[in-house]
């Protein structure tokens, strides 16, 4: 099946060294049979039959116990969503999500990066931003170890060397309709660098205004501390989403 190599992203990217484990791996080769495909894009079985037939996309047949079934890539995906796009309902407002809490092991990058992939799945065009220096999110889609010459998003927001590095250069394409701007515990250092530096709380919003409506959600995963990173987050959001765990040393 069609499969999207990170590897060919870092290529381009003058040879950026990513480890990347099977969570994104996984993502990637994920393949959807036609109930999925159904209830993902609120589609009728009957015209995903019809795209078939008309060969607009191919699926296989894989064995399934004694039988076998027919499944569909995320390349066919991307076709059925390029032939219903009236049909999927794409955020107008509250496009950039922020998930936090001010508690740590809540689950705020387990429900980050799963809202992302979710949405993705269902032909919403999402980015999902890292913006943890512990980089769970970036560790969920896969990548434990993000190299140095791989862009992260603390050299969006401050630069590599006396280089200005734009989000875009950043962003690691995991499916069509997911990308990650990953993060490494070099984030740490961000108040350091930001600490004389004006508007330095409204970073984050200046970086995503030029790109939001490249994208139909923007996801951001934070850290759980009163952080200036957090309140760039705040400020950027559009919706603010607090996740909760329901015992009692996970209350806020």
């Amino acid at each position: 099946m069609a499969k999207i190599k990170t590897e060919e992203a870092k290529e381009k990217r003058s040879g950026a060294s990513t480890s990347q484990r099977a969570g994104a791996s996984s993502f990637q080769e994920f393949q959807f049979n036609i109930k999925q495909i159904s209830e993902l894009l609120g589609v009728s079985r009957a015209v995903i039959y019809q795209l078939e037939k008309s060969n607009a996309i191919q699926g296989q047949e894989v064995v399934a116990g004694s039988s076998t079934k027919k499944v569909f890539s995320w390349r066919d995906l991307e076709a059925i969503v390029q032939h219903v796009q009236s049909k999927i309902v794409r955020p107008r407002e509250n496009k950039i999500k922020v998930f936090a809490n001010l508690k740590g092991g809540v689950g705020k990058s387990s429900l980050a990066s799963q809202f992302a992939m979710r949405a993705s799945a269902g032909g919403l065009k999402t980015l999902l931003i890292d913006l943890d220096p512990q980089a769970h999110a970036t560790l969920a889609l896969g990548f434990d170890d993000i190299g140095e010459s791989q862009p992260t998003i603390l050299n969006c927001l401050v630069g590599r060397g006396n280089e200005k590095v734009s989000i875009e250069e950043a962003m690691i394409p995991i499916t069509p309709f997911l990308s990650l701007v990953p993060s490494s515990l070099s984030l740490s250092t961000l108040e350091v660098k930001l600490h004389l530096e004006n508007r330095r709380v409204e970073k984050l919003k200046a970086l995503l205004s030029p790109i939001r409506d490249n994208w139909d959600l923007i996801v951001i995963d934070t850290n759980p501390s009163a952080s200036l990173l957090n309140i760039n987050a705040l400020l950027a959001a559009d919706e603010l989403c607090v996740v909760l765990s329901l015992i009692h040393i996970s209350e806020p």
